[in-house]
């Protein structure tokens, strides 16, 4: 089976790998992803900036790297189009759901998914799964659906310490080309918000308005545009 581009031109993001991801309390779920025969089916869950998205992408990087084929489905992105277009991706290697929410209760879309995960079982390949919630809390119309997930391995992603935020949201901006010195970065998280999922977003409007800018992201900078856009506490 040869992999083909995903719809609405999906690609994985380059940064998202193992090697990169703040493990913080999730060791176990990491040994396990990495381990050389995963379970089959295995379902991350947690809500937003946990990091879900960076693994099941670093896990297709994995895969692929390996030689294998793997797709990522931003079902979040997806949930517009017709779910045929999962049909014949069960001889895949791997496949990554992501964002499951954003699906539950539509008819179709369980229908077609809970096909997938037949088909990936009986093929041998792997499915690996992410939600805000866990399985028995998703409002799944098809009961087939529910049991099947929860069939699978079930984690639920732990957030990370002060330390670990501040060491990721480093990091992230590094990947940007920014270099965030500590104190800014305390600076952010005393006056904003400590929650990692925000954090990213504001990194990426920083980015954005510094090169717009062409200036350096540092403390008088960043204090400046968060009171024209009227963010700062």
């Amino acid at each position: 089976m040869q992999q083909t581009p995903l719809p609405l031109g999906n690609t994985l993001e380059p940064s998202c790998r193992f090697a990169n991801f703040i493990v913080g309390r999730n060791l176990q779920l990491m040994q396990r992803l990495q381990q050389t025969s995963p379970p089959p089916l295995l379902y991350l869950w947690g809500g937003d900036g946990l990091g879900k998205s960076h693994l099941l992408q670093s896990i297709c990087h994995a895969q692929s790297d390996q030689g294998g084929v793997a797709f990522y489905l931003p079902l979040a992105l997806l949930k517009d189009e017709d779910p045929s277009l999962l049909t014949g991706m069960g001889e895949a290697n791997l496949i990554a759901l992501d964002d499951l929410d954003s699906v539950a209760g539509r008819a179709d879309w369980e229908e077609a998914i809970f096909h997938l995960l037949n088909q990936l079982r009986l093929q041998g390949g792997r499915g690996v799964v992410a939600a805000r919630h866990a399985p028995q809390a998703l409002p799944l119309q098809l009961p087939d659906l529910s049991s099947r997930l929860q069939w699978g391995e079930v984690y639920s992603l732990q957030p990370l310490n002060d330390a670990e935020k501040h060491r990721l949201l480093q990091d992230r901006a590094r990947s940007y080309g920014i270099h965030l010195s500590d104190a800014l970065v305390n600076y952010l998280m005393q006056r904003l918000t400590r929650e990692v999922g925000p954090l990213m977003r504001l990194l990426e409007d920083l980015d954005y308005a510094s090169l717009a800018a062409k200036q350096r992201v540092t403390i008088p900078f960043v204090r400046q545009w968060l009171q024209q856009q009227n963010r700062l506490v």
